[in-house]
């Protein structure tokens, strides 16, 4: 069983992740309005311009970085449940 201090240095790392992937996010959005734009003028809808972007070496990097955001996020999440579960035990509270 980890500790409360275990836990928190973990959330602190994982949140550390979470600003990275975030920022990197931020850096393929700015290129991502200009090419999509590109991308869209030959063809004939969004959804087909959004596949074709999502095929591009940066489309699949944004894909991938969306996916760990969201693994970070669970697992932050489920942190914080389990620090507030000991918190709750200390003070007899369950």
């Amino acid at each position: 069983m980890q500790t409360p201090n275990d836990l928190s240095l973990k959330l602190e790392e994982l949140a550390a992740d979470y600003g990275a992937v975030c920022e990197r996010l931020g850096t393929i959005g700015t290129g991502k309005a200009e090419t999509w734009l590109k991308i869209r003028e030959g063809t004939t809808s969004d959804r087909q311009a959004d596949k074709l972007w999502e095929a591009t070496l940066s489309g699949r990097e944004e894909v991938g970085l969306r996916w760990r955001e969201r693994g970070l996020l669970r697992q932050m999440s489920a942190i914080r449940t389990r620090l507030r579960v000991l918190s709750d035990e200390v003070k007899n509270m369950y």
